[in-house]
This record gives C-alpha cells, sequence and structure tokens, in this order.
C-alpha cells in the first residue's frame, strides 16, 4: 500500500527528538512534523479511542501512548479529531505544542506539516482553546462537520474559549484539524489546539 512505503520512508529520516519510536506501525494513518516545534510523531487510527492511549504504534504497552486519529474520523472530513496524551517534563506526543501559548510566538511556529497517502499538506493553528469538560452544555468542537449557522456557533465558542495569543474564525471551505489533550493530569480541563489546511 502507497501510504505504507511512503510513511516508512519518512520513518527513516533523522528523529527531531532522541526518544526512539517503534520500527513497526501497522495503524500508521500519518506523520506529524514541525521543525520550530521539534515534533515528529506518527499518527494511527485503531477500531476504538482507548487503545492508544496506553499503546505506541507498534502494539507495546506505553503510558506516552501514541497520537490518534478518532475512529469516528475520517480524512475526508471537515473536521478530523486528533487525542493524545500531553507528556509532562518531556518534549513529546502534544506537549510541544503548548510552545503555543507563549503570547509572543511567531507565525512560523503555527505551522506543521502532515504526510498521509494523499501527500503532504500544510497546516496553520488558528486558536488554542482551555475548555472544562466537567460544565454542562459544552460546545462540541469534534464534530466531523458543522452546517452553516452550526459554524456560527462554533466561532463564538471558539472566540469565547480560546486561550491563544492568535485566532482565527472557521469558514465552510476550511479543512480542520483538532488535537484534544489534558491540561493536567487529574483534571477535566483539556486542551484544544485547532489547525486548519494552508
Amino acid at each position: 500500500m502507497q501510504i505504507k512505503e511512503t510513511l516508512r520512508d519518512l520513518q527513516d529520516q533523522d528523529e527531531l527528538y532522541s526518544m526512539p519510536e517503534p520500527a513497526g506501525c501497522k495503524n500508521l494513518a500519518g506523520i506529524l512534523s514541525s521543525e520550530t516545534l521539534q515534533m515528529r510523531e506518527e499518527i494511527v487510527q485503531g477500531e476504538d479511542d482507548q487503545y492508544y492511549l496506553s499503546h505506541l504504534c507498534d502494539g507495546s504497552e506505553s503510558e506516552n501512548g501514541t497520537l490518534f486519529l478518532s475512529c469516528h474520523s475520517d480524512w475526508q472530513d471537515m473536521n478530523r479529531v486528533i487525542f493524545g496524551h500531553h507528556v509532562f517534563y518531556e518534549n513529546i506526543r502534544m506537549t510541544p505544542f503548548f510552545q503555543l501559548l507563549d503570547q509572543n510566538i511567531n507565525e512560523e511556529a503555527r505551522l506543521f506539516e502532515l504526510s498521509t497517502e494523499r501527500g503532504m499538506e500544510q497546516y496553520r493553528m488558528i486558536a488554542v482553546l482551555e475548555v472544562d469538560y466537567s460544565m454542562p452544555d459544552i460546545f462540541d468542537y469534534l464534530s466531523g462537520s458543522y452546517s452553516k449557522d452550526e459554524l456560527d456557533e462554533y466561532n463564538r465558542h471558539l472566540k469565547e474559549d480560546h486561550i491563544s495569543g492568535f485566532f482565527e474564525e472557521v469558514k465552510e471551505t476550511d479543512r480542520l484539524l483538532t488535537f484534544l489533550t489534558c491540561r493536567d493530569e487529574d483534571s477535566p480541563v483539556r486542551i484544544l489546539f485547532i489547525a486548519k489546511a494552508v
């Protein structure tokens, strides 16, 4: 399969961080990379949204888990949802994204690339949100698509919930990636990093 060959070649490139990664990745769906944030992470997609919270992409157990595309998401969706851990004290998984909360972050740091079977795509972070999932009536940022009216509501909540020094509204033609991770180890608060294809 073409994606396996293409992404295997990418995996053979120099690592941007020193932690070794597993060699095999049967559910590999893509590779995310950002030279500025020193990120290079495999993205997998399994049959549920729990397995890869505690497994590396080769299936071995790890409390660091792997970034994974929701089993309910499809690359063709308007909004694709990617889960993963905030690995405290290590510059891996979604932790490098927290650098985007620096109010002086530059434009280049907001850009990253995603390699999939469709090729290489560039994305730009448009907002970082803080959402307390213990509260009632939380807006659904994890839907695969939004109607025009829903998108108006989406942008209203996006503006209210964002904690980043940058912010862009979403248009009907945009293709989004929504990354969701924990803010703290024992808290219902989640940090959402929202990006759109450039």
